[in-house]
């Protein structure tokens, strides 16, 4: 089954391919877990880890028309940038999980308002309660065990988070993007609370070297992990980890080439995400 729509969002052009129709009332307590290409890519590297785990069922991809102009070619195949939303039901029963990942940010500020929008309107029509961005936090110099930073839309869904010894509150800054837009615009327009974790990096390193930082993505997953009481059982040995940052870095240089981005501006080191 695969059927298209498509529609305007502000100035913009959404198409939605969906590959599977979603009875509403078939979820159970849904909830959301978003991350999208940022600082060294570590929301997004921890989104496939876990979907990866837990293997979801993927039932939407999503065209934008101020997505990055180019096609992206994988295996010789060509494919639209574009976002994916995949759905993991959960066997015992405690709380099904839409995922939404992409392939990159919009190329405007008005475009990342227009899919953040987009975003939140979407997740409020699958009813979820509960959106977690995921991204990093940019430091000169990180700590010997990597921290991940929180912000919350309140103090009741931020509090669960600081049982873990590893996650600390954002005093101040920015998370830029459709990582921190995302659950704003929802509890501001829809009244869905959100959730953002973010975990520290080298910044200036990780960002002019537009590097990977695999080990911050495996800290958000075992944060969620813990949290959601998920069935993960992935270990990540220091081989693993060095042999899937190689395998990701190559691949990302490849589809920057294809789209033209290889001259990124480097964001100082208040902007998070």
């Amino acid at each position: 089954m695969c059927e298209i729509e498509t529609r305007n969002v502000g100035e913009f052009l959404v198409i939605d391919k969906i590959l599977q129709k979603i009875d509403v009332t078939d979820l159970h307590n849904p909830i959301c877990i978003q991350g999208m290409p940022g600082t060294a890519d570590i929301g997004k590297v921890a989104l496939d880890q876990l979907i990866a785990a837990l293997q979801p069922q993927k039932i939407m991809e999503i065209t934008f028309d101020d997505y990055p102009a180019g096609a992206i070619i994988n295996e010789s195949l060509l494919y639209a940038p574009k976002a994916e939303v995949y759905l993991w039901k959960d066997p015992q029963g405690m709380r099904d999980i839409l995922f939404i990942t992409a392939d990159a940010q919009p190329m405007s500020p008005k475009g990342i308002y227009g899919i953040s929008e987009y975003l939140s309107s979407l997740m409020f029509t699958f009813g979820v309660k509960l959106i977690v961005s995921l991204g990093g936090f940019p430091l000169e110099q990180c700590n010997k065990s990597t921290k991940v930073y929180i912000s919350a839309t309140s103090s009741e869904v931020l509090e669960p988070y600081l049982q873990f010894t590893n996650v600390e509150k954002i005093v101040k800054g920015v998370v830029l993007g459709v990582n921190g837009l995302v659950p704003t615009l929802a509890k501001m327009k829809y009244n869905i609370e959100g959730v953002v974790l973010l975990a520290e990096t080298n910044g200036y390193e990780a960002m002019q070297n537009d590097a990977y930082d695999l080990r911050a993505s495996v800290c958000l997953v075992e944060v969620i992990q813990n949290r959601f009481n998920l069935p993960i059982e992935a270990k990540y040995t220091e081989d693993k980890i060095q042999g899937m940052e190689t395998k990701l870095t190559a691949e990302k240089e490849s589809i920057k080439e294809e789209l033209g981005l290889n001259n990124s501006k480097v964001p100082s080191l208040n902007y998070f995400g």
